[in-house]
C-alpha cells in the first residue's frame, strides 16, 4: 500500500508516482522533460537515496562509482550503461530490462532482481550478496571472480553465463533452466541445485 501523498495525481490511478514529479511513467504530462531532467540529475549526483523512477527509460548513462540505496527501479529499462565500481544496496529491480550492460567490481547487497531480464552484461570481480535474480531471464553474462554468498537463482533460465571462480555458498538454483552455463573453479558443491540437476 503506498503512503498518502506518494501516489500519482492522475484521478483514480493508484501507483506511485516518480521522484520528482506528481506522476507515475504513464501519467506524465511532459514526459521528455522529465526524462531530461531525470537524466540531468543521475549523472550530476553520485549518491541516490530512496529514488522511486518506476517504468523509466535509461539508456547509455554512466553510472560508475554511484551509490543506490533503497532505490526503486522495476520495470526500467537500462541499455548501454555502467555501473562499474557502484554501490546498490536494499534496491529494487523486479522486471527490469538490462541490455549490454556493465556491472563489474560492484558492491550489490540485499538487492532484488526477480523477474528481470539481462542480455550481454558484465557482473565480474563483484561482491552480489543476498540478492534476488529469482526468475530472471539471463543470456550472455558473466559473473566471473565474483563472491555471490547466499543470491539466489531459483527458477531462473540461464543461458550462456559464466559463474568461473566464485564464491557460491548458499547460492540457490533449485528449479533453474541452465544452458551451457560454466563453474569451473567455483564452489558449486556448496550451493543449491535440485538433486537431479547437481553439475558434474
Amino acid at each position: 500500500m503506498h503512503i498518502k501523498g506518494q501516489i500519482c495525481a492522475e484521478p483514480e490511478c493508484e501507483r506511485r508516482h516518480l521522484t520528482g514529479a506528481e506522476h507515475c511513467i504513464l501519467h506524465l504530462p511532459d514526459p521528455e522533460e522529465y526524462q531530461e531532467r531525470l537524466l540531468h540529475l543521475l549523472r550530476e549526483e553520485q549518491l541516490h537515496e530512496n529514488l522511486h523512477l518506476e517504468g523509466v527509460d535509461l539508456r547509455g548513462l554512466n553510472m560508475e562509482k554511484h551509490r543506490f540505496v533503497d532505490c526503486v527501479f522495476d520495470d526500467a529499462l537500462f541499455a548501454e550503461c555502467s555501473f562499474a565500481e557502484s554501490v546498490a544496496l536494499a534496491s529494487r529491480f523486479q522486471n527490469a530490462r538490462f541490455e549490454s550492460c556493465r556491472f563489474s567490481g560492484c558492491d550489490v547487497k540485499y538487492c532484488i532482481f526477480s523477474g528481470a531480464q539481462f542480455k550481454d552484461c558484465d557482473f565480474s570481480g563483484s561482491d552480489i550478496l543476498h540478492s534476488n535474480f529469482n526468475g530472471i531471464n539471463g543470456r550472455d553474462l558473466n559473473f566471473s571472480d565474483s563472491d555471490l554468498y547466499y543470491s539466489t537463482f531459483v527458477l531462473s533460465r540461464l543461458d550462456n553465463v559464466r559463474f568461473m571462480d566464485c564464491n557460491l555458498k548458499k547460492v540457490s538454483y533449485i528449479g533453474s533452466v541452465r544452458e551451457n552455463v560454466n563453474f569451473k573453479y567455483s564452489n558449486y558443491e556448496e550451493a543449491d541445485f535440485s538433486a537431479e540437476e547437481f553439475p558434474g
